[in-house]
């Protein structure tokens, strides 16, 4: 090789090429990936929610005819358990979400406080190593019926 004469540089730009595409199909996959389970606890989230609405509806009727609803209707455990679960039912969300449970739902009399949980499947993740491994979600909403 004489002195004027460069290394050549043949293929340097496809291996620059490939090397981009390979961080372009990663960031691809991890953003899909972090929107699906985004988008599950968001889901999750607006269920609670509803769940807990629902579950505000089982008033405690003895003590409302009592004449104990003052800024709040008293609710019932029952009445309030029984809501939710037609709800959940209603719903569909043992179908909707994986592994999907009520972790509890709490009252004091005054409001009811839902928690729920679930399990999420990364797409891309899981068809890249053949796994079918998941996350957990929980989501939690309380509720009151308030006396206008």
């Amino acid at each position: 090789m004489s002195v004027n004469q460069r290394p050549s540089e043949d293929g340097q730009v496809l291996i620059l090429t490939l090397g981009f595409t390979v961080l372009i199909c990663l960031l691809f996959s991890v953003v899909v990936d972090v929107s699906h389970l985004y988008m599950a606890r968001r889901s999750l989230v607006a269920s609670a929610d509803a769940a807990s609405l629902a579950a505000a509806q089982g008033i405690n009727a003895p003590a409302v005819y009592a004449g104990k609803a003052t800024t709040t209707v008293p609710l019932s455990r029952t009445a309030a358990n029984k809501r939710l679960t037609a709800y959940v039912k209603a719903a569909g969300l043992s179908s909707k979400f994986y592994r999907f449970r009520v972790d509890s739902m709490r009252t004091n009399g005054r409001w009811v406080n839902v928690t729920l949980s679930a399990r999420v499947r990364l797409p891309i993740f899981n068809a890249i190593t053949g796994r079918a491994g998941s996350l957990g979600i929980r989501a939690s909403a309380r509720a009151r019926s308030v006396v206008n």
